[in-house]
């Protein structure tokens, strides 16, 4: 999720499942709490490939190394 972690659609997603009764793992990569950066330093809070990679290791039972 591009999104900052507070507020953004993920968050309501996964509410929304767990309020419906979802009991797969679930788990959220997304941008960093911030002002919104402009220029060069727009990509800056971004999630990583590394954070999206280790969330779905996490999320098969796998160790991210």
């Amino acid at each position: 999720d591009e999104c900052r972690r507070t507020g953004s659609l993920s968050e309501q997603i996964i509410t929304m499942l767990l309020e419906n009764g979802v009991t797969n793992p679930v788990a959220r990569v997304t941008a960093e709490d911030s002002i919104i950066p402009l220029g060069k330093a727009a990509t800056a809070t971004l999630p990583s490939v590394e954070s999206i990679v280790d969330a779905a290791l996490r999320l098969s039972g796998k160790n991210s190394s």
